[in-house]
């Protein structure tokens, strides 16, 4: 779910959105995209801007097949494709709205930019909006787990010069990594000439990862002169 598209597979530029936009779902066939300008991208977003509000509340997320439901809620876009596509990039964007995701799925995955790039490259982009995230038990039981970032919620792909000056805070019954820039990268990547400026705030009730830069990492990660200079509490 986006403004500008649900499913980009071609070039997105130049293009901003001053909307808001609200999702509420409690059944879906799949997963979950929600984004100020795209929904799922597979390929490039370059210069574009995000100005409203992004907020999605999943209560109750069940499918058909029984099988686990995944939320993804960005500023720019919910997330990437999965597989690995040849020049897919997110680049010179920017994110001046509220980004918020009420949920009980079992994994929540919220950005600034970006819930999950998987192996996009995102580079030169700024949130300047806040991120938020409150979680309660999934239906079926247990704990579920929440990923939350001012700039991407999870990656497999390289983050570069990119600066976040919102508030990134997570609250409720998840598991939570919490994070200035990126709360998990998950592969051989690089962040570098990365800058927090933003509140990183974690309240959850069920002990969990917090950072300026990065929450949790993975894999080998490479942190090439990034700075935090934001409070992380």
């Amino acid at each position: 779910l986006g403004w500008i598209a649900n499913i980009n597979k071609g070039t997105i530029e130049n293009c901003e959105n001053h909307g808001n936009l609200s999702h509420r779902s409690n059944y879906t066939s799949g997963n979950i995209y929600v984004g100020g300008l795209v929904g799922s991208n597979r390929y490039v977003i370059y210069r574009c801007k995000n100005y409203g509000e992004v907020s999605s509340a999943s209560i109750s997320c069940s499918r058909d097949d029984d099988k686990t439901v995944i939320v993804y809620v960005g500023g720019i876009a919910g997330a990437s494709y999965p597989k690995r596509v040849l020049g897919a990039t997110t680049a010179r964007c920017e994110n001046h709205g509220a980004v918020k995701s009420l949920s009980d799925a079992r994994f929540e995955k919220v950005g600034g930019i970006l819930a999950e790039a998987f192996t996009t490259t995102v580079k030169m982009c700024i949130n300047r909006g806040s991120v938020t995230s409150s979680s309660s038990a999934p239906e079926t039981g247990g704990i579920g787990e929440t990923w939350i970032a001012g700039i991407v919620g999870y990656s497999k792909g390289d983050i570069v010069c990119c600066d976040n000056f919102g508030e990134v805070s997570s609250s409720g019954v998840n598991l939570a990594h919490t994070a200035g820039i990126c709360s998990m990268p998950h592969t051989k990547l690089v962040i570098a000439d990365c800058t927090n400026y933003g509140k990183v705030e974690c309240l959850n009730e069920t002990p969990s990862f917090t950072a300026g830069i990065a929450a949790t990492i993975g894999r080998e990660v490479h942190l090439v002169n990034c700075n935090n200079r934001g409070e992380v509490r």
